[in-house]
């Protein structure tokens, strides 16, 4: 199986610090490699990201990696947006709601910074939807009520609804 550079580049406080790293692995393989590439560079994403909650203003502790593919791009990559929250159910969902706004405003605004890079390319792009319990991204669906975290079954949406359900809400129209 022939094999390419993918490009990830990591964007911290949406931009601000940008990280970037080359994989040469299977286009096809993108999916199933993208877990075990954010987990490698997990720590410097944590070094870069804001030390505030980006709901609340607390102090973080944990930060949200969202990838979203370009493989079809004349040079292929992917783009992780990285927040930073402070543990809480509520600014977990608030943190994904800010960060799907966002990205859907850089995907549409030219002047934003990556913007030209993608602009031109959402048709193809595909937002890295991953399972909250597993990890797992092959099938993984949004919950259809705040559309802020996926889960890749029904079991598993099941087995984390009572910690979810604590912060879901519906999505503001």
């Amino acid at each position: 199986m022939a094999t390419c550079n993918v490009s990830v580049e990591f964007w911290c406080e949406f931009g601000a610090t940008e990280l970037k790293y080359k994989h040469s692995i299977p286009k096809t393989l993108v999916t199933q490699w993208i877990r075990p590439i954010l987990r490698e560079h997990e720590a410097a994403c944590r070094k870069a990201a804001g030390v505030r909650c980006e709901s609340c203003g607390g102090l973080a502790k944990e930060i949200l990696q969202s990838p979203i593919s370009y493989l079809h791009a004349e040079r292929p990559f992917v783009l992780v947006v990285v927040s930073s929250f402070c543990g809480k159910e509520g600014c977990e969902i608030r943190t994904r709601q800010e960060m799907q706004d966002k990205m859907a405003e850089a995907g549409q605004a030219g002047g934003n910074k990556g913007a030209t890079q993608m602009q031109g390319q959402d048709a193809q792009s595909t937002e890295g939807k991953v399972c909250r319990v597993c990890g797992e991204m092959a099938g993984a669906r949004r919950c259809s009520r705040c559309l802020t975290v996926a889960y890749c079954s029904r079991q598993h949406q099941k087995e984390d609804w009572k910690v979810h359900k604590k912060g879901c809400k519906a999505k503001a129209s």
